[in-house]
Parts: C-alpha cells; sequence; structure tokens
C-alpha cells in the first residue's frame, strides 16, 4: 500500500514556517552585525532541505540547498555577509514562504511551482563568490537563463543599503545618449532592480500559526495523569450505584420514608454531575491523545 504523505505535509508545512521565522529573524541580526546566528540559520536550512527531500518536495529541496550552501560558507568564512546579500535572502524567504502556503492549501508537492531560476543563480553565485559582493558578469559567465538587461538598470554594486535606493555614478539618459548593446549583469543585479521597482518591502508573508514544542516525556506524563483521571472517575460512578442502592433500602422501609424523601433528589443532582463530568472527561481525553 502506498504511503499517504498528506499527513507528514501538513507537519512539515508547520516545522517549515517555523524554520522560515527564524531565517527571517537570522537575516536581520546578519544585517545588524551580529555573525553568530549563521550556525542556526545554517541548521534551519539543512532542516528544511532534508524535511523536504524526504517528501519529495523538490522545487522546496533545491531552494533550500541553495541557501544551505550560502550560510555553510558563511560559517566557515569563506563569505562574508552584505547588505546585497542579506536582500537576496529576503526575497528568498519570500519565494520559500509563498510555496510553503500552496503546500498549506493543497498537500500536493506535484502542485508547487519550479524554482525561480533567477534566484537560484543568485544564491549559488553568492555561495561561490569571495569575501567582497562581485556583481557584474561577462556574457561568457553569465548564467544560460540569466535575463538580459541594458545598461539604463542601474549598476548594483551601487546599491545603498542604507536608503534602500540606487545611486548611479552617470546616470544613463535614453532620449540623449546612443543606445548601447545590450549587457549581461549578474541574477544579483536583477533581484534588487525587482526590490526597487516594487518599492519598500512589505514584511515576509508567512502565515501565522501558533505552535508550541514539548518534550515527549511531558505528554506521556500527561496522557498517564488523564489515565489515573479516569480510573478515579469510574470509583465515581460506583459512588453513584452505590448511592441507588441506598434509596431502594430507604424506600423499601416505610419508617426510612422521610431519609428516602431526601436522599432521592440528592441522588438525582450527583447522577447528573457525574454525567457531566464524564462527558467532558471524555473530550479530554481524546483531545490529548490527538495531542
Amino acid at each position: 500500500m502506498a504511503l499517504d504523505l498528506k499527513k507528514f505535509i501538513t507537519r512539515f508545512v508547520e516545522e517549515a514556517r517555523d524554520h522560515l521565522r527564524q531565517l527571517g529573524e537570522g537575516v536581520a541580526s546578519l544585517e545588524a552585525g551580529d555573525s553568530g546566528v549563521v550556525h542556526a540559520m545554517f541548521r534551519s536550512a539543512h532542516t528544511i532541505k532534508g524535511s523536504a527531500r524526504m517528501l519529495k518536495l523538490d522545487p522546496i529541496t533545491e531552494t533550500a540547498h541553495r541557501v544551505e550552501d550560502l550560510f555553510s560558507n558563511l560559517r566557515d568564512g569563506k563569505s562574508r555577509f552584505h547588505p546585497e546579500m542579506g536582500l537576496v535572502l529576503q526575497r528568498v524567504l519570500d519565494h520559500l514562504a509563498s510555496q510553503v502556503d500552496i503546500l498549506a492549501e493543497i498537500p500536493d508537492g506535484a502542485r508547487l511551482p519550479p524554482p525561480d531560476a533567477v534566484l537560484l543563480a543568485t544564491l549559488i553565485r553568492l555561495a561561490s563568490a569571495e569575501s567582497t559582493p562581485a556583481m557584474s558578469l561577462s556574457a561568457s559567465d553569465a548564467p544560460a537563463n540569466a535575463p538580459s538587461v541594458s545598461q539604463g538598470v542601474p549598476d548594483a554594486s551601487t546599491f545603498s543599503a542604507s536608503h534602500g535606493t540606487v545611486v548611479s555614478s552617470q546616470p544613463v539618459e535614453p532620449h540623449l545618449a546612443p543606445s548601447p548593446a545590450p549587457a549581461f549583469v549578474s541574477p544579483a543585479a536583477v533581484v534588487l532592480q525587482s526590490a526597487i521597482q516594487e518599492g519598500p518591502r512589505e514584511e515576509p508573508r508567512l502565515k501565522n500559526v501558533e505552535t508550541v514544542r514539548v518534550r515527549l516525556e511531558k505528554l506521556d506524563e500527561l496522557i498517564k495523569l488523564m489515565g489515573e483521571l479516569l480510573s478515579s472517575h469510574a470509583r465515581m460512578r460506583q459512588r453513584l450505584v452505590e448511592v441507588a442502592a441506598l434509596e431502594r433500602s430507604f424506600s423499601v422501609n416505610s419508617m426510612d420514608s422521610g431519609v428516602s424523601n431526601a436522599l432521592h433528589p440528592f441522588a438525582a443532582r450527583l447522577r447528573e454531575d457525574v454525567l457531566d463530568q464524564e462527558s467532558l472527561m471524555t473530550e479530554l481525553h481524546d483531545k490529548t491523545l490527538m495531542m
């Protein structure tokens, strides 16, 4: 019988959102100069990649793998974080978040769109770059799927992270200057230019699903306590049987009719309380086992 992956994909969505949130916070920390978060970011990217690979979510696997390579180089000191890298990572996290949202709606990996080719090419180049950002490509070095951008696109090396703008030392005015031949720029420049055209970046569209992590032994203790509570309730039901027997005994003896009249409403209220408690405990028990 084929394994149904839908329930595992649902679990993956919850964990992936948690890791993407941590990665987003990590990028903000890197931009603030805190490089100590790189190890945790590498682990989050590695976890997303590994889980996606097991569930055959190839588009997410490929993107997360490139992110993992980038953090591996940052961790090992082969690359150095810079503002352009931060902007690219933010775009990549948005892309992964959108794919996770698709899985949340339809838990089927076949419905995922392919990974963004420009983002992948950018991540590969950033992972292979040295400590300083290299934003220009020659025609021979450009990836086959890299878009061709005219010289009118500002050079990404003049990107100002503090103001979120591009400053060109020699602005091109197409209506005055002759039209130059198309030139290739790096995928990172394409990502940066796209971000500029879109305006101020909104917060990543991660859906906030409230979850909490609890150690397994704590859940075991809760289930054990629930079992003891059910046993205690069983004894309560036995007391109810004993009260009913007393009620019948007093009703037979005419001398104890006064006691019987007082006992009857008490027994009725006790029976209702026990049944109400049983209903609540049954629901609590079911939810505990679901957890």
